[in-house]
């Protein structure tokens, strides 16, 4: 609802986690200063007294310490955002080079001609954002919490899960029955394609979350009206049936899928529990799932004569045409009748995989491989760009068969300790229709169906018992990736520093410019940041010269001009930089020597300016005559 409702006050900004950093951030913050307060004040073993006087002593008395507490390099948590930090700091190094060696400024270049380091960068950082802090939160509620009970932080989650499952239905409700565009601001393209997405971010990420969320609490549900015996249960249990039936006219294809197929698991389960025979109940269960995967599509097809143009006539009649298709011969071409965009998207995604089978091609670097002009490959036919149609096949196109074998270690890792292969496989089908994790909605719920709080097993209890079990994951854990990171450093350190960071590939100079959606027509390059670099069209004239930076850029930060030859070495300036601050713009004057070959604007403290546009050449060249 915040991420929503934070879309008002900047709308220039893609729905995105940015709004909530700082509330989610600092809330986890908060939890860890009190822990290491504890720690230096001594109080984190000894028993505390039931009331004092003393200040400190009534604070800790308030804030108890967890029962049990692991070494952290042993948690999952840990281990996973570990993992992450290293790829994040692999594509930061992919985007800018060794610049970072220069200075803690790092100046922003093109990585491809329309593309710029920093936007190249902020794919991985925002899945980087939408994905660590579900899992700090997670990681530190169970730490820290002085009811550090299954039961306990189950029932916590639940309800909460619960409310949010509520408001949901009542937001997609008034969409789907008065109001369409009811709080749906900056949700992509759903209001165009005629769905709702709630208070999610798109109808993508309501398609699957809102079925996937259901069959949780049906779960859940369903074992308290087998063990309690109250028939009570069931009717929540009829509420939920019905009325994602409902909301799913107005969601996309993945949701019926998802859908039926979670429904049919679900019953087939449950009736066959009544087997007693564990042999008999395995046969029955295989010979089903063969039947489900003999009868799905005929079933899918007969929704094609269904009245109504819903998302379940179009997979009906989708269904009918790929039979149609498959019967004529025309072999797994047919399956681009499904989606042509997906389809092509997914062939992108393979080639991307065959160039870098081992390593993969970045975190989170699809989006960017699809403005690379220099890409040999499938061609979209649409301007729309979406993330990796699979999200298996993106990430070995992303980080290669070492890094998904490795990524799926730590995820069996963390299911057996956690004991949740139950609530982790309700992701396995959703995640072949997206990515489903680049959003913070998709990453907080699947984040949370993999730690939701659970027994030990008498396995876990097992090898937490060897010497030797738990060193040997943390030296694997920490160690694989910086593997990673070397690979990384070893690219980077071959593409240079400065502007030279992507002149061989691009052939030209990055201006450090980026622009904003709905400004391209613009005559000004923005730029943000504290350090700028620029080449420089050979100076003729050893006169003076002024730079003029439009835009409103307080005396105090200090900006000043460096000046370095074709070497990239400095170049003594016979003159100090002179700041003339004029209404909404800033006059830098100076005299250039004649050797200048690059120059380099350095400010206090963050700035933001434009220069015209022509005051480049055709190669991007500052001009300084």
């Amino acid at each position: 609802m915040l991420t929503r409702i934070g879309w008002f006050s900047d709308p220039l900004q893609s729905l995105a986690p940015t709004s909530l950093v700082g509330l989610f951030f600092g809330s986890i913050l908060g939890v860890w200063v009190r822990e290491t307060l504890l720690v230096l004040l001594g109080r984190h073993t000894s028993v505390l007294p039931r009331q004092s006087e003393r200040f400190f002593v009534q604070w800790m008395i308030r804030h108890p310490i967890p029962k049990e507490r692991s070494l952290l390099f042993w948690e999952p948590g840990f281990l996973l955002f570990y993992f992450f930090l290293i790829l994040l700091l692999g594509q930061f190094l992919q985007s800018f080079g060794m610049s970072w060696k220069e200075g803690l400024g790092v100046p922003e270049y093109l990585y491809f001609p329309t593309v710029s380091s920093r936007e190249y960068f902020a794919q991985s950082a925002n899945l980087f954002v939408s994905l660590c802090l579900p899992i700090l939160y997670f990681l530190s509620e169970e730490r820290t919490s002085t009811q550090n009970f299954p039961e306990n932080m189950q029932a916590h989650f639940l309800f909460g899960l619960a409310l949010g499952l509520v408001i949901q239905w009542i937001v997609m409700l008034v969409q789907t029955l008065f109001l369409p565009d009811f709080f749906s601001a900056g949700s992509n393209l759903s209001l165009v394609v005629r769905r709702v997405p709630g208070l999610f971010l798109d109808s993508g990420s309501a398609s699957w979350i809102l079925p996937t969320i259901s069959l949780f609490l049906m779960r859940i549900i369903w074992s308290k009206i087998r063990e309690a015996k109250e028939r009570i249960f069931i009717l929540p249990f009829i509420i939920i049936l019905v009325l994602n039936s409902y909301l799913g006219l107005r969601l996309g294809k993945a949701f019926w899928v998802i859908w039926i197929c979670g429904l049919f698991i679900f019953f087939l389960y449950e009736v066959t529990n009544q087997i007693e025979s564990e042999k008999k109940k395995f046969q029955v269960r295989i010979l089903s799932f063969l039947v489900l995967a003999l009868a799905f599509f005929p079933i899918l097809a007969l929704f094609s004569f269904l009245p109504a143009s819903s998302s379940l006539q179009r997979l009906g009649a989708l269904t009918t045409a790929f039979f149609q298709s498959l019967w004529s011969g025309e072999g797994l071409h047919t399956l681009r009748i499904w989606d042509p965009n997906r389809y092509d998207m997914t062939l992108v995604a393979w080639e991307n995989f065959l160039q870098s089978p081992f390593w993969g091609n970045g975190w989170a670097s699809y989006l960017m491989t699809l403005k690379n002009p220099d890409r040999i490959g499938t061609v979209l036919e649409t301007d729309f760009y979406d993330s990796p149609p699979n999200f298996y096949l993106g990430l070995l196109q992303d980080i290669g068969i070492y890094g998904s074998i490795f990524f799926f270690c730590i995820l069996g890792y963390t299911v057996w300790l956690k004991n949740s292969a139950s609530t982790a496989l309700l992701l396995f089908l959703p995640f072949f229709f997206g990515t489903q994790i680049q959003h913070p909605d998709g990453s907080f719920f699947a984040v949370f169906l993999l730690f939701f709080a659970r027994k030990e097993t008498e396995s876990v209890a097992k090898f937490s018992a060897k010497r030797w079990f738990y060193p040997s994951i943390m030296i694997l854990a920490l160690g694989v990736p910086l593997h990673f990171l070397l690979h990384d450093i070893e690219k980077s350190w071959e593409k240079g520093i400065g502007a030279d960071f992507r002149e061989k590939e691009l052939g030209f100079y990055q201006i450090g410019a980026y622009e904003w959606a709905g400004f391209s027509g613009s005559q000004h390059h923005k730029f943000q940041g504290k350090v700028f670099e620029w080449k420089t069209v050979p100076v003729k004239n050893k006169g003076r010269t002024k730079l003029e930076l439009i835009g409103s850029i307080p005396e105090s930060e200090n900006v000043t001009l460096l000046f370095f030859n074709v070497e990239k070495q400095a170049v003594l300036n016979p003159e100090d930089v002179q700041v003339n601050i004029e209404k909404e713009r800033t006059i830098l004057t100076t005299k250039v020597p004649l050797e200048t070959a690059y120059v380099r604007l350095v400010a206090k403290s963050w700035i933001k300016f434009q220069l015209k546009k022509r005051d480049f050449d055709t190669e991007n060249r500052l001009f300084l005559d």
